[in-house]
């Protein structure tokens, strides 16, 4: 595109130490057939499209360190395959923080696989994450922050399977984490408290586990899980609002979990429900539990 900061296309294109500061038109555009590689590299204050824009062809290899795209007007990074395509990304150690439009935006055209570790999608205008197969790919996503977004704070639409780990979705306009996985969904030292809808929200037809996760004071439940059997385990979950459950499953467990002064049920939906503090010595019948 003209006029872009700095635009590139090329089969394989590397990018290291590249700076844009105020495209008119966005900041960084990559075209690349098999390989977008960028390294330290950083978009800020473009106007009228994304600040670092990627287009890949199919069976491509996007991998990103220590970059950013922060503070533009519209969205942070845009990542995007051909419908029909597969290909992998890779994020690691990068930014797309206080955009008027979305964080991150990574859209595989069919099938894939995604990676993102050590990274922050946090004070955007849209949604923090958005990851979306036109197929299915696993997505492992550890260390991350999705935090006071406009929108949701991370979005993973059809995984195969999802492997989550140390996560804050944290103040977020709509749900903090949201799922849907044709496999099984792990999530692990996870928080999503004081979101405008559910703290996670996942829907993973292989079952999903919930192992010391954290949702306080959502505005709807602290832990809707459907699609599978699910199983929460040292939980804390308390004081969701608004006609809100602490934990909502279709089918599972929750065991060793903190769970009390939550709008409606405590846990609804539970085979098993052993090892729960539930506010009051009394059990689950005192209290709005």
């Amino acid at each position: 595109p003209d006029d872009v900061a700095l635009g590139v296309e090329a089969t394989a294109v590397a990018l290291t130490d590249v700076a844009s500061t105020g495209g008119q038109v966005g900041g960084i555009y990559v075209g690349a057939d098999e390989a977008a590689t960028l390294t330290r590299v950083s978009s800020t204050a473009a106007f009228g499209s994304d600040g670092i824009d990627v287009q890949v062809g199919g069976l491509a290899v996007v991998t990103i360190t220590d970059s950013s795209s922060n503070g533009n007007d519209d969205g942070g990074w845009n990542v995007n395959f051909p419908y029909g395509s597969d290909g992998t990304v890779v994020v690691t150690g990068s930014a797309a923080n206080g955009n008027g439009g979305g964080g991150w935006n990574i859209n595989h055209g069919d099938d894939g696989d995604v990676t993102i570790t050590n990274s922050s999608a946090d004070d955007n205008g849209g949604g923090g994450w958005n990851v979306n197969f036109g197929g299915s790919g696993p997505v492992s996503v550890t260390n991350v922050t999705g935090n006071r977004n406009g929108d949701h704070g991370m979005n993973l639409n059809n995984a195969s399977t999802a492997t989550l780990s140390r996560i804050s979705t944290v103040a977020n306009g709509d749900t903090g984490l949201n799922v849907n996985a044709t496999g099984a969904v792990s999530i692990t030292d996870a928080t999503s408290t004081d979101n405008a809808d559910e703290g996670f929200n996942v829907n993973a037809l292989g079952g999903s586990t919930f192992t010391r996760v954290t949702a306080l004071r959502n505005g709807d439940n602290g832990v809707d899980a459907y699609g599978g059997v699910a199983t929460v385990t040292s939980a804390w979950l308390q004081g969701n609002l608004d006609e809100a459950d602490g934990v909502n499953l279709s089918a599972g467990t929750v065991t060793g979990s903190i769970v009390c002064d939550n709008d409606d049920d405590g846990v609804d939906g539970a085979a098993t429900a052993e090892g729960i503090w539930w506010g009051s010595a009394t059990g689950p019948t005192a209290g709005s539990n």
